[in-house]
C-alpha cells in the first residue's frame, strides 16, 4: 500500500448511448492453480434496485479477468443465464468485496436476490462457484432464510464452507 496506480476503469455498463451502473464487484485471485488470474464479478444494471424489485428490468451479472495482476482486463461476459434466474428472481446480484477460492480450486461466490414481489429488505443468499476459472458456473440452493443480503464465505479447515450474511430481521 506504499504506492499505487493510476485509476482503472475495469468495466462499464453503456446502453442505448447512456452509462449505467456497474457495482457489487466480486474479485478472486487464483493462488490454487498457480496462475495468478483474478476474476471479477460485477452486476450491471439500468434499473435501481427498487425498480427490479417491482419487476422493472434485469440484473445482469458479468465476468473480467486479468492475467497480469491487474493492469489490463479482458474477456467480459454475461454470466447471468448460468447464475440467475429471470422472470423469477429480481434483484439479483453477487454479494460485493470479495469471493473466495476452495483448496480444490473452485472459485466460491455468494449471492443475493429478491423473488417475486419482495423488497431488498427480503432478499435470499445462495452460492454459485466454477471449477474452470470462470470458463462455466454452477448455482447451488439458496439459504431458506427470507431479509438476508451482504455475504462473506469462508473455507474451514476441515472443507466446509461457512459464510455470514447481513441479517434484515432477527
Amino acid at each position: 500500500g506504499q504506492t499505487w496506480s493510476p485509476l482503472q476503469v475495469v468495466a462499464r455498463n453503456i446502453a442505448q448511448g447512456r452509462e449505467y451502473a456497474v457495482q457489487n464487484s466480486a474479485p478472486v485471485v487464483d493462488t490454487v492453480r498457480g496462475t495468478g488470474r483474478i476474476i471479477v464479478l460485477y452486476n450491471k444494471l439500468e434499473h435501481s434496485e427498487w425498480a427490479l424489485a417491482e419487476g422493472t428490468g434485469t440484473s445482469r451479472i458479468c465476468c473480467s479477468v486479468s492475467d497480469d495482476n491487474g493492469a489490463t482486463w479482458h474477456s467480459e461476459t454475461d454470466i447471468s443465464a448460468q447464475v440467475h434466474r429471470p422472470g423469477r428472481w429480481r434483484v439479483q446480484r453477487p454479494t460485493l468485496g470479495h469471493a473466495i477460492q476452495l483448496a480444490s480450486g473452485r472459485l466460491l461466490f455468494v449471492g443475493v436476490f429478491t423473488e417475486g414481489a419482495r423488497s431488498v429488505f427480503q432478499s435470499q443468499n445462495y452460492v454459485f462457484w466454477s471449477d474452470d476459472l470462470g470458463a462455466s458456473w454452477t448455482m447451488g440452493q439458496a439459504v431458506p432464510h427470507i431479509g438476508l443480503n451482504e455475504a462473506m464465505a469462508v473455507e474451514l479447515e476441515n472443507g466446509d464452507v461457512m459464510f455470514n450474511s447481513r441479517a434484515y430481521h432477527d
